[in-house]
């Protein structure tokens, strides 16, 4: 078995030599698995605040990096506000994706 591509826009440091899609011809194309946490929408800040600030601390532990890195994962730390950004983008683009398949629930 011989990997073409990876989906994300920049190569695995695990797969050094293997190109992003984007590389092999399908500019554009992205695809990535992430994890975040998430708290109910009225969360108070101050826990927001102590929630991200344990969640630094716990990306920086080296046990946590040796295991994320054993599968394949990066870290990408940032605020929150970053992060609901973020998704709200994933979610779009996600959509967009669905509606333009033409894919339907059944």
């Amino acid at each position: 078995m011989r990997a073409l591509a990876i989906t994300s826009t920049t190569r695995s440091d695990l797969l050094p030599e293997v190109p992003t899609m984007a590389e092999a011809g399908l500019p554009g194309y992205e695809f990535t698995q992430w994890y975040g946490l998430l708290a109910p929408g009225k969360t108070p800040r101050e826990i927001v605040n102590a929630l991200h600030s344990t969640l630094l601390k716990a990306m920086h532990d080296a046990e946590v990096k040796r295991r994320v890195a054993v599968e394949g994962g990066a870290f990408a730390p940032g605020r929150p506000e970053e992060f609901s950004t973020f998704l709200k983008a994933e979610l779009d683009k996600n959509a967009r994706m669905i509606r333009e398949a033409g894919l339907k629930r059944e």
